[in-house]
């Protein structure tokens, strides 16, 4: 069985400089290592949907739904749902799309609060696998993309992703692309968060 290891941006993101701006007046600025716990808490779920995901195509499944959640580090859940849509045909050659979505703090899954920051929103997890003979190509591209707001010590930021995940077989995940945080809004948190 081909093991697909799609863990990347738990160990990946990281902040280094203290976001202040002449505009916060809501308190002292968060530390970096708050930021961090933010940041580090999309990527636990992002991860919880990779495995999901990882072992689907590991197992060459061609019909897949996921509906599960992934814990907040500070309470309430992320919800992750989705899965391929498309069908094979007769041989196993052809493309399915796969699209999962990962909602923070919404109707069903309730509040998610990380670090002491309540977020929301939502990531969206796709991407085209390639099927020969019933078995993923490798490697497997997917795209995660998508905005969420939180709120920390009464301060709203945002964080917006639009990452590549490129994933192999052989247990390798190159990452690429931008993730752009700011703390306040308006505010860019430098050095910029990695995918």
């Amino acid at each position: 069985m081909v093991r697909w290891l799609l863990i990347c941006v738990a160990a990946s993101v990281g902040c280094a400089g203290t976001p202040v701006s002449p505009s916060q007046t809501a308190g002292a600025a968060p530390s970096p290592s708050d930021i961090r716990q933010v940041t580090d808490g999309v990527d636990r779920a992002l991860g919880v949907a990779f495995r999901a995901v990882g072992s689907a195509l590991a197992d060459a499944r061609t019909s897949v739904s996921f509906d599960q959640t992934a814990p907040c580090s500070g309470g309430g859940y992320a919800r992750i749902a989705g899965g391929w849509s498309g069908r094979l045909p007769p041989g196993g050659n052809g493309t399915l799309a796969l699209d999962v979505r990962v909602a923070f703090g919404d109707e069903q899954a309730g509040s998610c609060t990380e670090a002491g920051a309540l977020l929301s929103g939502e990531l969206v997890l796709t991407g085209d696998v390639v099927f020969v003979n019933g078995r993923p190509l490798d490697p497997a591209t997917l795209q995660d993309s998508g905005q969420l707001t939180f709120m920390l010590d009464r301060v709203q930021g945002t964080l917006q992703r639009a990452c590549v995940h490129n994933v192999s077989a052989e247990d390798r995940v190159v990452c690429a692309g931008d993730v752009s945080l700011e703390y306040p809004v308006g505010s860019p948190v430098l050095p910029r968060p990695a995918c």
